[in-house]
């Protein structure tokens, strides 16, 4: 057990199991006790790890190690130094973790050590490519224009980094904007508040605005951002219509029912409107609405978006009353007409 100790010890701290035996002049077996006996007293100084013993000294030396080389580069790949020294990428990631702070002079996010300073370099970057986008934007588009790739192999920055500095950059007001996308995509407040600006524009000259037409304009929310944006309008099915749609409507139901007349209000609204639409808006016309709760009303809604004067009705009733009668007194005649010809004949 000695002397398997003092080979650990030669060998910095790590040695496989193999190349024991011709060392210490044991067979393999023997020197499977000795390690299984030395990990057990060790008090977790000492581990039996794929086929190899190995020592807390060596993870120490290896932390060195990695903090040189990560004060000298600003970044390391776990996966790169798992690699390098033949070891699983957990166990490397769990031994260099624990060393930050003590040995290591750096923070590790999704499998890369960084220094600070590194961190704070690709902030400036990244708070100066933000600044600067005044449209939508894929953030890993973005850091590979400023000379990082981002969540790829051979990567220089983990996407939980990215998501971590822009956060940062938000909170402390630094940039303005919206992260979508799962954090990959960054949309600047000024191309929010133009799309914002056209939305309204479009709505105003209008009177509307349909969910398709918003989405062309950038505007993914659909019917629930339009609301927001437009919340003086009346959402239906397909669009957002102004108020002064529905009065303008109003005004010609009520033309039509004072002349005794009819109208069908579909014909009337912008063409984007659906039938649907159509009959929503006009449940809300002030005469259609007293009619819903009045069965004395003058006014019946027909075909969903057809409105008419009870009066017409009437009349048109009495006027097909007639002409069936007409129709029917002819008919009457032409039967009287032909029987007498037939008995003539006879």
């Amino acid at each position: 057990k000695g002397e398997v100790k003092a080979a650990v010890a030669r060998a910095g701290g790590r040695i496989e199991l193999a190349d024991l035996p011709p060392m210490v002049g044991v067979d393999l077996l023997h020197c499977e006790a000795a390690a299984s006996a030395i990990c057990a007293e060790s008090k977790g100084e000492t581990h039996l790890l794929q086929g190899e013993l190995i020592t807390t000294q060596h993870f120490d030396n290896l932390a060195l190690e990695v903090d040189g080389e990560l004060q000298e580069s600003g970044v390391v790949a776990l996966a790169d130094l798992a690699r390098r020294h033949h070891l699983s990428s957990e166990l490397v990631a769990s031994n260099m973790s624990a060393r930050l702070g003590a040995i290591i002079r750096g923070r590790m996010e999704g499998g890369l050590l960084y220094t600070q300073a590194y961190v704070a370099r690709v902030k400036a970057r990244l708070r100066g490519g933000l600044r600067g986008c005044m449209a939508p934007t894929l953030i890993p588009d973005l850091m590979a224009r400023l000379g990082h790739e981002v969540g790829v192999g051979g990567s220089d920055v983990d996407p939980k980094l990215i998501a971590s500095i822009v956060e940062e950059l938000l909170r402390d007001g630094e940039v303005a904007g919206v992260i979508k996308g799962g954090g990959t995509s960054w949309v600047p407040d000024i191309y929010a508040a133009a799309q914002a600006q056209a939305a309204r524009s479009f709505y105003e000259q209008n009177a509307y605005l349909d969910y398709e037409h918003s989405g062309k304009m950038g505007l993914t929310g659909g019917r629930a951002e339009l609301e927001r944006l437009l919340s003086d309008g009346i959402a239906l099915d397909g669009a957002i219509v102004a108020p002064q749609l529905l009065l303008q409507l109003e005004a010609s139901v009520d033309e039509a029912l004072s002349s005794g007349s009819w109208l069908d209000v579909h014909s009337l609204l912008p063409s984007v409107l659906t039938v649907e639409d159509a009959a929503a808006l006009l449940s809300r016309c002030s005469a259609v609405k007293t009619a819903a709760s009045n069965s004395k009303s003058n006014v019946r809604v027909l075909a969903g978006t057809c409105v008419f004067s009870c009066d017409f009705l009437k009349e048109a009733a009495a006027r097909c009353a007639e002409t069936a009668r007409e129709a029917a007194r002819q008919t009457a005649q032409e039967r009287r007409s032909a029987v007498g010809k037939a008995s003539a004949s006879v």
